[in-house]
């Protein structure tokens, strides 16, 4: 694997560049994974394998514990900073209510834009497994051997897909197969030369629709790392340590302190659990399955494709 300049004269023409593999495989191994950055396997995309409720349940508990420790501990120190002001509570509450608006809607856009995020990904899905159905259905009209060849080979690629590919897109891995048997699939498709003018037509359909295949499966590709950037989620905590202070700053009865702050950590813990469990659709607990190309497999590819259906 080369980077090829596009300068003829540059001495780094031809620079070798280092490509991780997982689990030690090397790259050019047939079934070797590219570990892209966004994909390794960090604590917080362990945590968002956790079930919906259990990813709110341990983002909740971590503020709760986080303001909880700091109004026992750290309470005083920040009411000595306030304590020339006789009106604390009042400003402390107006800085709450102004501040606390502006971040419930940066976390509501936040959910918006993961959201689509996720609904784009499972379109994506879906439109690539119905375009391998179409492009299976055209070369079905192919004569033999050049049909069952191209049938077996989209048979192989789907069957990669659910075995293979999706799972390790749930583990933080790129797979790199699928562009090895659909390059093969390119080479049988254009290696066939039509013999008549409805081969030809089917042929032209044929190239058609696998070109709409490629745009697809390269924009598939294209979301495996994309999501809310890192700087807005650098944002998001700069937002809630802002929060922690001004609630450990408030002069209230205890018992009152820690149910006002409970409540607030609670909902901004799950509203950080759906965002960040949307913001990575294959790796989450509602991640994107591969169910499209299940029932494609089921309906179309098996031997009996009536009974299946």
């Amino acid at each position: 694997h080369f980077y090829q300049s596009p300068h003829p004269n540059s001495p780094f023409r031809l620079s070798p560049i280092p490509i991780l593999s997982f689990a030690g495989c090397h790259p050019s191994h047939p079934h070797a994974t590219e570990v892209h950055p966004y994909c390794r396997p960090l604590m917080l995309s362990r945590i968002n394998e956790l079930p919906l409720w259990g990813t709110a349940i341990v983002y909740s508990g971590a503020l709760i514990t986080i303001i909880w420790l700091g109004i026992v501990f750290l309470s005083p120190l920040v009411r000595n900073v306030f304590k020339p002001e006789t009106r604390t509570n009042e400003l402390l509450s107006y800085c709450l209510l102004a501040f606390g608006v502006f971040f419930a809607l940066l976390l509501c856009l936040l959910a918006v834009a993961s959201y689509k995020n996720y609904d784009t990904v499972k379109s994506l899905v879906g439109r690539e497994a119905s375009s391998h159905g179409a492009l299976y259905r055209t070369v079905s009209g192919y004569p033999e051997p050049q049909r069952s060849k191209l049938q077996s080979i989209l048979q192989e690629y789907v069957t990669y897909t659910i075995d293979e590919s999706m799972p390790a897109l749930a583990r933080g891995e790129r797979p790199m197969r699928g562009i090895t048997i659909m390059t093969k699939f390119q080479t049988a498709l254009m290696s066939f030369e039509p013999t008549s003018k409805g081969q030809e037509i089917l042929h032209a359909e044929a190239l058609h629709l696998f070109s709409e295949n490629t745009v697809l499966r390269r924009e598939r590709a294209r979301t495996i790392s994309s999501g809310v950037p890192e700087t807005m989620w650098g944002i998001v905590a700069f937002g809630i340590a802002l929060i922690v202070i001004i609630l450990i700053g408030l002069d209230i009865r205890r018992s009152l302190h820690f149910t006002i702050s409970g409540a607030l950590a609670i909902f901004f813990g799950m509203m950080i659990a759906l965002i960040s469990a949307m913001d990575q659709p294959y790796r989450s607990s509602v991640r994107v399955d591969s169910e499209p190309f299940l029932l494609l497999k089921r309906q179309l590819m098996s031997p009996n494709p009536d009974a299946a259906s």
